[in-house]
């Protein structure tokens, strides 16, 4: 069978005829209410969607119970938008329910369970609790939302958490509500559950945000790939609650690393605002106790629920059977988008070697440090048309001898030798989006492959142990291989790359579908 990267499709990288689009369809969900809901709908929506001041509280109550067979996080923000891009069903049902849509509908059809509630406010999650009691809830895997909500915070503080209008009875203790994030270790979103005391009327709310807030916590501000688990849980809680992202804006839990050691911005600090605060400026904790008043508050799962490192240990076969998961592809998309990168065709094939080398950002000796870089860039612009071609355990190059090489020759190959690091956000994601082949020891750029287009190709000197890119590339829909014969270890200090007849250009050559399988 010929795949969508055979040459009877195209030899370029943007290989027009398969795209993350595919996985995002676009269809617009009937709704059926009966009238008396459609009245409830109304009466819940008036003003904005606020519950305000001199509304009936029993009127109000009958309502939410009449649209009871409404999913909970509809109901509790009490919408019924279309989207334009909804994420679509992995055809593996045992994929759908961890990559694909189904992901999304754990989180919308479960009626999880409310922590505190009031005429006004209310705030509840969905979670696979480890410990769920009077005295602890905890969780990984958790998307929690409050409606109305107050939010007290400083520099080096918890984030305490109680009604508007300091009226919301929570079931918990103030540190009941125990939610890991990171993707290592155990980390949890610094709550706390405020208890009613008057205090907050005291003084007014700093600013009132009508749109959504998105609580983010993140521990490594310099790792991509910790990073990018982190955006792509909090990207998959918006997509669950359906909200317009434009309008959505980020809190941070703990002070952010907002620069580099350069002093240039930090670009995962710049990733995080770009995606999850276009809706207005991020905000951030100070030394001085401020408190805000949110209308929505979103407190995603972090980078431990996420499955980009599922079974990091070895080359899972459920990464290859979950290949082009649809939420992962819609992140990449989104993430394009909001970084404004044309995936357009470059004239050029392009090849990215990635490199990792002492700088100003990072002063001190990388591991897994290639020698011969240069070396290795100049045979890259040297060879004719390749491609990846294997037999046995070796990988070798071969001239392409069929009908269109030729086509590629003319417009020969451009070599880009890059340290991601000292690139700014937008041109890390413009670097990768634009390569037809990526090269590199195994490092935590290899994370930005999920932008790279369909048909693009990964070679990654491997580190003994270390399959996340390997299960990462199946995930993508990327063909990856490992250099056969190049021993490296995580701390291994450095290594010289094969050069001459074991170096391999990967491109794409599917003949018929029998490389690609």
């Amino acid at each position: 069978m010929v795949g969508p990267c055979s040459l009877h499709t195209i030899f370029f990288a943007t290989c027009a005829a398969a795209t993350v689009w595919q996985m995002v369809a676009a269809e617009k969900p009937t709704l059926q209410h009966s009238h008396q809901e459609e009245k409830c709908q109304q009466y819940l929506t008036e003003d904005s969607g606020d519950l305000i001041t001199g509304r009936s509280h029993e009127t109000t109550l009958q309502c939410e119970e009449k649209l009871q067979e409404t999913s909970w996080l509809q109901r509790a923000l009490h919408i019924d938008r279309i989207q334009k891009k909804k994420i679509a069903r992995h055809p593996v049902a045992e994929c759908d329910a961890e990559v694909g849509a189904g992901r999304l509908e754990k989180y919308k059809n479960n009626s999880g369970d409310e922590f505190c509630r009031s005429a006004r406010s209310s705030f509840r999650c969905v979670a696979d609790w480890k410990e769920n009691n009077h005295e602890k809830a905890s969780a990984s895997d958790y998307l929690c939302y409050g409606k109305n909500m107050r939010l007290t915070f400083q520099s080096g503080s918890s984030i305490r958490l109680q009604g508007e209008h300091d009226d919301c009875q929570w079931t918990l203790p103030e540190k009941g509500l125990q939610l890991d994030f990171f993707l290592f270790d155990n980390f949890t979103v610094p709550l706390e559950l405020a208890r009613s005391s008057g205090h907050a009327r005291e003084e007014a709310c700093s600013e009132t945000i009508q749109g959504p807030l998105l609580l983010y916590s993140e521990q490594d501000y310099w790792n991509p790939y910790l990073a990018q688990a982190q955006a792509l849980m909090a990207y998959i809680s918006v997509e669950a609650l359906d909200f317009d992202i434009s309008s959505l804006r980020v809190l941070f839990t703990d002070t952010p690393v907002t620069e580099q050691k350069d002093g240039r911005i930090n670009p995962m600090y710049n990733l995080v605002t770009s995606l999850f605060s276009q809706g207005g400026a991020s905000v951030q904790s100070e030394p001085q106790p401020r408190s805000i008043c949110a209308k929505h508050v979103i407190v995603p799962p972090g980078g431990k629920a996420s499955f980009i490192r599922k079974n990091a240990g070895w080359d899972d076969p459920w990464a290859a059977k979950c290949t082009r998961a649809p939420l992962l592809l819609g992140y990449a998309n989104f993430l394009l988008e909001a970084l404004h990168v044309n995936k357009a065709e470059l004239p050029k094939e392009r090849v990215v070697l990635l490199v990792r080398r002492r700088s100003p950002v990072h002063p001190d000796p990388y591991t897994r440090e290639m020698t011969n870089p240069d070396e290795l860039e100049k045979k890259l612009h040297d060879l004719p048309e390749l491609s990846l071609l294997q037999e046995g355990s070796e990988l070798r190059v071969r001239a392409v001898e069929v009908a269109l090489a030729s086509k590629l020759r003319d417009t020969g190959r451009e070599v880009v030798e890059a340290s991601p690091e000292l690139l700014d956000v937008r041109e890390q994601a413009e670097l990768f989006a634009h390569a037809d082949v990526i090269i590199s020891a195994h490092s935590a750029a290899l994370s930005w492959m999920l932008v790279a287009p369909e048909c693009s190709q990964v070679l990654e000197f491997c580190a003994f142990g270390n399959y996340q890119f390997v299960n990462y590339a199946k995930l993508v829909g990327l063909h990856h291989s490992c250099v056969p014969d190049v021993e490296l270890e995580w701390g291994t200090e450095s290594f010289e790359a094969p050069v001459g007849v074991r170096v391999a250009i990967l491109h794409r050559r599917a003949l018929q579908g029998a490389i690609f399988q």
